[in-house]
């Protein structure tokens, strides 16, 4: 009986550029963040270290550096003692019925508590507690939870914290966010703080003209300069945009870029608008989530593509006013906002509503 070989594509053989070029090793960032190089280099040396929340803008390598920790620390064991959990995740009903199935109390129990029903929540209970309360595997100093965007816990983050006190032994927390000003004191207070900035205007221009020259595409200083500002310095989303002009062009430039760059804007922002007007609210929140995490558009460039569709729009002018200032008023009540993702909701909301006084 003949065996079949099966090939599996490692990272360095995908043909994404985003995972082909994305670092493996710790020491692949000791260039690009030194300082924070040397506080990791610390915890690797001593395979051990601290609950960690890593700050810094979207897109900055917040999550990556994440998983070098997770990578160096557990070694062969990573995929078996570590999990990355998106706190932003909708919670599903069959995870809901499960936490109150989980609570329920049997009235056979003895005790005061017999027939009760507790208020487990769903994210903790189902997605967190199962992972920490187990024994790490193998060798490893312990397990490593990884939750991105910790922020949007919002009521449950007192509920993680003890979580946090109880199986800190057993399992280490990662937590990512940008917006720590969203997080309760006891957490932060619970955390080493680290900083990930965007990378330097230097530096960023320097990786990207390394990878177009492993690829083996020319490109010039002023591409390069259009591309971070179009990225706003995040390495993925920028490596995307170069990834679909080349395939689609054959080429990097200024013109080619804008084209790519217009096609992905407007083609989101249009079927985003497409759905205020019919007023689905559940397909707009999740058109809106998925504007937010596949095609990395800030609330920025959301309500700027918004602006200018609108304006090109055949509406009657004072339904466009209005539509604009909704826009307006967005942009500056965003500034004290925690979350993008319910402001810009909010905003399509009271779009739908104008139009339905407007068009019915």
């Amino acid at each position: 009986m003949s065996s079949s070989k099966i090939n599996i594509m490692s990272e360095e053989d995908s043909p994404i550029w985003r995972i082909k070029y994305r670092p493996k090793k710790l020491s692949e960032i000791k260039n690009l963040f030194p300082k924070l190089y040397e506080q990791l280099k610390g915890f690797i040396q001593s395979n051990n270290f601290p609950h960690l929340m890593l700050i810094g803008p979207p897109g900055s390598g917040k999550t990556m550096i994440g998983e070098l920790i997770a990578r160096e620390i557990l070694g062969k064991e990573f995929t078996m003692n570590s999990k990355i959990l998106y706190a932003d995740d909708p919670i599903g009903k069959a995870e809901r019925n499960e936490s109150k199935r989980q609570g329920r109390v049997s009235s056979k129990m003895l005790g005061s508590g017999a027939g009760s029903q507790k208020n487990f929540r769903p994210f903790i209970q189902i997605r967190v507690r199962p992972f920490v309360s187990t024994k790490k595997f193998g060798k490893s100093p312990f397990k490593i939870l990884i939750i991105k965007n910790f922020h949007d816990l919002d009521v449950e983050q007192q509920g993680f914290r003890r979580i946090m006190e109880r199986y800190s032994r057993n399992c280490r927390m990662i937590l990512i966010t940008d917006r720590i000003s969203s997080i309760i004191d006891p957490i932060v207070s619970r955390c080493q703080l680290l900083l990930v900035p965007y990378l330097p205007d230097f530096k960023f221009n320097k990786l990207i003209k390394t990878i177009c020259d492993q690829e083996k595409i020319p490109i010039k200083l002023d591409v390069i300069e259009y591309i971070r500002h179009m990225s706003e310095k995040n390495i993925g989303k920028a490596l995307d945009l170069l990834q679909i002009t080349k395939i689609k062009y054959n080429e990097l430039s200024l013109d080619s870029l804008s084209k790519v760059y217009s096609m992905i804007t407007d083609r989101g922002i249009l079927n985003l608008i497409s759905l205020t007007m019919q007023g689905d609210v559940k397909s707009l929140r999740t058109k809106v989530r998925s504007i937010f995490q596949n095609q990395n558009l800030s609330k920025d460039e959301i309500l700027f593509e918004m602006s200018k569709r609108i304006a090109d729009m055949p509406l009657e002018p004072h339904v466009q006013a209005l539509y604009l200032e909704l826009i307006a008023n967005t942009d500056f009540g965003a500034l004290d906002s925690q979350s993008d993702e319910i402001q810009l909701l909010n905003l399509l909301i009271q779009m739908n509503m104008i139009g339905k006084m407007n068009f019915n």
